[in-house]
């Protein structure tokens, strides 16, 4: 899953006013929530730019940070251990040699103490980006629900932004949100800085932020559309006046 793909909860919040449909709003809501939960569960509180679920097994975010056995958490370490059982049954001319080698390799790959890892979900890309997508739904849903819990975690999102993101200049690109920086001085953060930034970071992240604990009134979504770049439009009234567009120009 792609951050990128994190506005799909305020689509379907505004869907579920529009249509009347109230089962659009509680998938809504369960989206944002593994959307949030990835910004929350890193080192540095942001979000990676992707993470991946671990096929067959239904989705628990309580799993997020707990460890499973190697093998178990990585099929690709699994696969190479299967490998050589079939490998084992080559022709015997070079059976001998072939498991000479094999049982060398096994051997390292028991013995060699992996460190823990992830089960549930996986960060992919690991960099964060300033991308909107996340905070634009907060909003949505915010201004949907009235529910303060979205406030909340907006401010948490905000706090890690100013806290691993800020730099004399700007705002920058984070290389890798899980970075163990229980043990980093605070000078040396800038080492995960990536000197990148995006510019919708002005036009979409902070924009969406500041409306998020703006009052209602302010760019209404009863009276504005926002379109994929976060410019708010005026939405027409069915009850215009169709002779004055119809009418010469003076």
């Amino acid at each position: 899953m792609d951050h990128l793909s994190c506005f799909v909860p305020g689509m379907l919040a505004i869907g579920s006013r529009i249509f009347e449909d109230p089962e659009d709003l509680v998938i809504a809501e369960g989206l944002l929530e593994t959307c949030v939960h990835m910004y929350l569960t890193s080192n540095t509180g942001l979000s990676p730019e992707t993470w991946t679920f671990q096929s067959g097994k239904p989705w628990d975010p309580t799993t997020y940070k707990r460890y499973s056995d190697w093998r178990q958490a990585s099929p690709d370490m699994q696969n190479r251990l299967d490998l050589s059982a079939a490998l084992k049954k080559l022709d015997n001319a070079i059976k001998e040699q072939v498991n000479d080698l094999l049982d060398r390799a096994v051997d390292t790959l028991e013995k060699r103490k992996f460190g823990p890892r992830l089960s549930g979900i996986f960060t992919g890309d690991g960099s964060y980006l300033l991308r909107p997508e996340t905070v634009e739904s907060l909003f949505v849903l915010y201004r949907v629900t009235g529910n303060p819990k979205y406030q909340e975690y907006g401010w948490e999102i905000w706090q890690a932004i100013e806290k691993y993101c800020k730099t004399d200049s700007a705002y920058t690109a984070v290389r890798n949100v899980n970075f163990d920086i229980s043990n980093m001085h605070p000078r040396a953060i800038s080492s995960i800085h990536k000197d990148s930034m995006e510019s919708f970071f002005f036009a979409e992240t902070l924009k969406y932020l500041y409306l998020l604990f703006s009052s209602p009134e302010v760019i209404s979504l009863d009276k504005y559309v926002f379109n994929t770049e976060a410019h708010p439009f005026l939405r027409r009234s069915n009850n215009f006046d169709t002779q004055v567009l119809s009418s010469p120009r003076a």
